[in-house]
Formats: structure tokens, sequence, C-alpha cells
């Protein structure tokens, strides 16, 4: 799986003014917690997402499916899982478990 990152744009906003703050190699990070409203905004939409969910929550594994179902159907969105999500979905055949090497492939 190629290990591309997308930029993305930060809006701040305090009670005085609003900037952008360009970052085109994808990295934020903040040394104190901010006061002002922040928007996050991407270059490109996201092709790949990290979905958690929680262990032995039958209304975790609910919501699962139908963001997982959402995401593939209209966004087209890989997404990578743990192995033990991947296992709890088997009719779930593009969800990617970290450990799979050869993307979406090789889950089907």
């Amino acid at each position: 799986m190629e290990n591309r990152r997308v930029g993305l744009k930060l809006l701040q906003c305090n009670d005085e003014m609003c900037q952008y703050e360009l970052k085109p190699d994808g990295d934020i990070g903040w040394a104190a917690q901010s006061t002002n409203s922040v928007r996050l905004t991407w270059d490109s939409p996201p092709k790949t997402a990290l979905i958690i969910k929680k262990p032995n929550s039958p209304e975790s594994s609910a919501a699962m499916v139908n963001v997982a179902n959402f995401l593939n159907d209209r966004l087209k969105i890989t997404m990578l899982v743990e192995p033990a999500v991947k296992a709890e979905f088997p009719t779930m055949p593009f969800l990617v478990s970290l450990v799979d090497t050869e993307g979406p492939a090789a889950a089907a």
C-alpha cells in the first residue's frame, strides 16, 4: 500500500481574526491546548481510513457495519482495521487487516 500523504489546510480563528495555515505534508501538531476555533480541510478527499472498534460491544459492532458499508459504498475509502475486527466481519472483504501487506486485494 502506497504511503503518500495528502496536504491539508487548518483554519484557525479567535475573537479577532482568522488565518489559514497550510500543511503540504499533512503533518499537524499542537504544543498546547488551543482556545481558538480550528477547522481542518484536506486538499483532496481521503482514500484510506483507520477504523478502531470497541471490542466486545454489540452496539459498536452494529455501528461498525453501518460505517464500513457507508465508507465503502458511497465514498470508496479503503478501511484499515485490527486483525480481530477483520475476523469479526468475514462478510466484509473490503476491510483490510493491519497485518495485510498486499492491500485490499489480499482481503478478497
